[in-house]
């Protein structure tokens, strides 16, 4: 650091503007002393992935963290992961609180924030080591460390399921706020002012008279697959980490008694309902998600009914918005194919709009993956109770099997007998969901017959790298083939025809966009 003193002196160089990602500028919990008891937990897990030269790999990787990890807090050993320690000299002398520099600075941070089931698994795993927002290697607050400037400091918060340490410098809305950070960070209102304490975001304030206003319509929310939580006699058990990581999935069989659904998963949705129950009455629509769709759709229709009646009997018009995320749209459908009459009732007497996000109106392979084993969900199920081994694998590929809320998400062709006793061979005969399948196809066919009112429905998809689309055999084995011609679940085949289409995306960004559809004549 006096070298650089030194230099910078002699050559006459001033800072004027410095940026700075993702840096430990108070340390990272990474480095402290929980390190080594961690690293012998996640190499734990590894020991249980059955690849040899893996195994090779990670004991030589394993040997030598760990080694590191024991000589971290020796700085003539190891000066910079010492550094990065939380309290080491370094970063004591970074954060003086007596220090200030004639300068600026902007300050790109990041927080793994999950909008998905599977980010959510990805985000509670990283919490428990951490203990609060981080990117998988820095903690979120200590990126915001260092001296203080006085021509002023700015802050980019890049949130997502796909922000980490790894991972800023390939998005392109963090490469423009640096490059704002270093040519005009005053005139980039995304670059927001840097407090003395951790930023924290507060939504705007909506006065009592223009909330009410706006609350004159009624959005019923239907989530996705796995998207409601359950519980089993006021016990939660998905999505509870806790119940999860000692083995409770397994006791979510489809003939278990007390399951209920209680309401809809918080991180994925909650940001977008919180937008949605500002200016709108909200009805969170949770329902089993194991069980068939045309049962859920029976719970709506009923629903839907009473509302209907209400209106009537205070000769009032109900303005009601139905936005199905995912598989959330089969129950809507399932509305209308179980409850025509409610239906009929909600198109004459209503102003009724259906909104889909990304619903698989043709199934998904994502259904196929499950029951075949393959879905990287059952490999986090067995990662949370730890045993880790291809029977509990299949033990709840079976579970699955058995749900008819999975068998009718498949597609059209794997709702047939002979395609399945391809797949499984001689293991068809003991499948459970061998005697399921015409149940799942029955109702699919009711579905697929219901006559969608294009004046009344809009279908909003989205669009990832990798779509599954088929299931091929593989050097004796079956493997997945995929496209990009979808959104990671639901393939643009799912679209349906004479509709109105939009694309989005489930992310933060998307939660505006979809919540201004719902303002009047923005869907009429």
């Amino acid at each position: 650091m006096q070298e650089i003193a030194a230099l910078l002196t002699d050559k006459h160089i001033k800072v004027e503007r410095f940026a700075r990602v993702a840096c430990p500028g108070r340390g990272t919990v990474l480095a402290s002393e929980r390190l080594e008891d961690n690293l012998s937990i996640i190499f734990n897990v590894l020991n249980f992935i059955p690849a040899p030269r893996f195994q090779m790999l990670a004991e030589f990787v394993r040997m030598v963290l760990m080694a590191t990890a024991r000589k971290r807090t020796d700085p003539q050993e190891l000066p910079g992961l010492e550094a990065m320690m939380p309290a080491s000299p370094l970063i004591r002398l970074l954060n003086r609180p007596d220090v200030q520099l004639d300068s600026d600075m902007t300050v790109i941070s990041g927080d793994m924030r999950a909008s998905t089931i599977l980010g959510h698994f990805k985000e509670w795993v990283t919490q428990r080591f951490f203990g609060e927002e981080n990117d998988f290697v820095v903690n979120t607050a200590g990126m915001y460390g260092g001296a203080r400037r006085l021509q002023g400091m700015r802050f980019y918060l890049d949130q997502g399921d796909d922000s980490s340490h790894f991972n800023y410098f390939r998005k392109g809305e963090v490469r423009d706020r640096l490059l704002s950070a270093l040519q005009h960070p005053d005139t980039d209102l995304r670059l927001r002012p840097l407090l003395t304490e951790t930023p924290v975001a507060r939504p705007a304030a909506r006065s009592g008279r223009s909330a009410q206003a706006a609350k004159r319509s009624t959005v019923y929310f239907l989530p996705g697959f796995m998207g409601s939580t359950l519980q089993i006699n006021d016990t939660p058990i998905w999505l509870d980490m806790s119940a999860l990581s000692w083995g409770d999935f397994s006791r979510l069989q489809i003939d278990s008694a007390g399951v209920q659904a209680e309401g809809v998963l918080d991180a994925p949705y909650r940001p977008l309902l919180n937008m949605l129950a500002a200016s709108h009455t909200l009805v969170e629509f949770a329902y089993d998600w194991r069980r068939s769709f045309a049962e859920a759709g029976r719970r709506l229709a009923d629903a839907l009914e009473q509302e209907l009646d209400q209106a009537k009997t205070s000769n009032s018009k109900l303005v009601v918005r139905l936005l199905a995320h995912s598989s959330g749209g089969l129950v809507a459908l399932a509305l209308m194919s179980e409850a025509p009459k409610v239906w009929q009732r909600l198109r004459e007497e209503a102003d009724c709009r259906v909104v889909m996000l990304g619903t698989p109106l043709q199934g998904t392979y994502t259904a196929v993956q499950l029951l075949l084993g393959q879905h990287r969900l059952l490999s986090l199920l067995n990662l949370l109770d730890g045993r880790m081994d291809e029977r509990e694998a299949q033990s709840l590929a079976q579970q699955f099997a058995r749900y008819p809320g999975v068998l009718e998400l498949l597609p059209a062709a794997y709702l047939h007998e002979a395609r399945w006793q391809t797949l499984l061979g001689e293991a068809f005969h003991t499948w459970p969901a061998r005697h399921l399948l015409a149940d799942a196809r029955r109702v699919r066919e009711q579905l697929r017959a219901v006559e969608l009112d294009t004046q009344r429905l809009l279908y909003l998809y989205g669009k990832s790298s990798l779509t599954p689309d088929e299931v091929a055999e593989h050097q004796g084995g079956w493997r997945f083939h995929a496209s990009g011609a979808g959104d990671g679940v639901s393939l643009w085949g799912n679209c349906p025809r004479n509709c109105r289409l939009g694309i989005c995306r489930w992310n933060t960004g998307a939660w505006p966009a979809i919540a201004n559809i719902f303002r009047p004549c923005n869907i009429c």
